[in-house]
């Protein structure tokens, strides 16, 4: 999607991917047929809700690691070119379908899609590191063990990786810290309303269900990425000015 349509702040625009995603799902409703939709249809909805068609490959999980979503690009001709592949389970007697039952699944999928479209930054800046790092996997590595979920962010731990990393992927890395940060954060956030969602949709009771986000310190990591970027910034400025100061 154009960054001239995905305006707003940061939070704006993680709050209009929220509501393009449960849009979609009121769409996919009209596409269900005995609770089962064909991934062609699946698709169209998707840039029938986002008011722009996307090349998107849906496939059933297999024995190999498929991560649930994924972004690819590429040019042609001097144009961009962006695909997606998102994994999705199967209606279990009717292949070529997805079951309604899959919702709880596939809306977090469809989430992270809809966090990407609308912050076109968060891709560009983990393709920026790839191509600048040749170890872009311990920084990825780093972000699964360190600060995905429910893990424990500290000062020392990200010091000590920011020793090893090269200068010029420091402010690369951080931000992409924080982009996956925010993505999967706005995820947790619209559980809560993709489950009320599905349960209005399927008339079903709502049971309690635990949405407290505090364990996770969603704020507190956000806060200590944003510190040591400032710092970054700040000390790549005193050393590009010392330079110039050097060769006046």
């Amino acid at each position: 999607m154009p960054l001239k349509k995905a305006k707003g702040t940061t939070e704006q625009r993680l709050q209009r991917a929220r509501e393009l995603n449960l849009q979609f799902y009121d769409n996919l409703q009209k596409e269900f047929v005995d609770r089962k939709v064909t991934p062609a249809k699946f698709k169209s909805t998707i840039s029938k809700t986002a008011g722009k068609s996307f090349d998107i490959d849906i496939e059933k999980p297999n024995k190999h690691v498929t991560p649930p979503f994924s972004h690819c690009a590429g040019k042609s001709g001097g144009e961009q070119l962006d695909s997606y592949l998102f994994t999705i389970p199967r209606s279990a007697y009717f292949e070529d379908t997805i079951n309604r039952s899959s919702a709880p699944t596939f809306l977090k999928i469809t989430q992270q899609f809809f966090n990407e479209i609308m912050n076109p930054k968060f891709f560009k800046r983990a393709v920026a590191l790839m191509i600048k790092s040749k170890t872009a996997n311990v920084q990825m590595e780093f972000y699964e063990k360190n600060i995905a979920g429910k893990n424990e962010l500290t000062e020392k731990r990200l010091d000590n990786l920011l020793k090893r990393t090269p200068a010029k992927i420091k402010v690369d890395t951080l931000q992409l810290f924080r982009y996956k940060l925010l993505s999967e954060q706005n995820i947790a956030k619209a559980e809560p309303q993709i489950d009320r969602s599905i349960a209005k949709a399927d008339k079903l009771f709502l049971q309690n269900k635990n949405y407290d986000l505090n364990e996770y310190k969603y704020d507190e990591k956000l806060a200590l990425l944003n510190k040591k970027l400032a710092e970054t910034l700040s000390s790549q400025r005193a050393k590009n000015t010392a330079k110039l100061n050097a060769s006046a």
